[in-house]
């Protein structure tokens, strides 16, 4: 959307945010409007790219205690394969885009081992 004049919040394959404020008119939104009209036939017609499973970054946390309470309690260093079951107190991101993988609080579970480093020293509540 940068070549036409616009920016976008986060774009990924399966959509994209805009941000609107008070500074954007009514002319901006249906400018907006407009270019969608243009490009959404041309995006139809080209495949996806594969670049991660579908439903790879998507799940369902397993909290177990509030992320504050996670978050400032005694800690205890571990490796990750070392801490399935136990509870966070750190929080891991992918970047990009910058979506948590691993958040204090949350139970550590094998799904976070296929996804991080085995080796990857993380904090969990003591």
């Amino acid at each position: 959307m940068y070549q036409r004049g616009s920016g976008d919040e986060f774009a990924e394959e399966e959509g994209l945010l805009l941000i609107f404020s008070l500074n954007h008119n009514l002319q901006d939104i249906l400018y907006n409007r407009e270019t969608f009209a243009e490009i959404v036939p041309i995006l139809v017609e080209i495949p996806p790219k594969e670049t991660l499973p579908r439903g790879y970054l998507c799940r369902h946390p397993r909290m177990k205690i509030l992320p504050k309470d996670a978050f400032f309690t005694q800690k205890e260093q571990l490796l990750l394969n070392k801490a399935i079951g136990r509870i966070s107190s750190c929080t891991i991101k992918k970047v990009p885009p910058g979506i948590p993988i691993l958040v204090p609080g949350e139970e550590i579970t094998n799904w976070h081992l296929a996804r991080l480093n085995a080796d990857t020293e993380i904090q969990v509540v003591n």
